[in-house]
């Protein structure tokens, strides 16, 4: 979380299943693939990326139908991702 505060993104840290049900639809959500998943995939989120620490988490995520999984320590890919998202939607208005 600090990586991506440090790029001016904004983080609202959720620890119970119900924050998620209630996601904002216009929001993107970022969670581990191995602690959420199954909550996940039908998220109201606008965009879910799953952060898999490990291959099978990968895996099983993808099959799953994620949209989008980056490996939890690739940073990088997951700012990546990020921009693109941002790039790709219209400022609220």
């Amino acid at each position: 979380m600090a990586s991506l505060r440090a790029e001016g993104i904004r983080v609202v840290p959720v620890n119970r299943v119900a924050n998620l049900e209630m996601w904002p639809v216009t929001d993107v959500l970022v969670a581990y693939a191995a602690h959420s998943m199954h909550w996940l995939i039908d998220a109201r989120a606008a965009h879910v990326i799953l952060l898999a620490e490990t291959d099978e988490d990968r895996s099983v995520a993808e099959r799953s139908g994620a949209a989008s999984v980056v490996a939890s320590g690739d940073t990088a890919a997951l700012l990546s991702l990020l921009r693109t998202i941002a790039a790709a939607t219209p400022a609220p208005g």
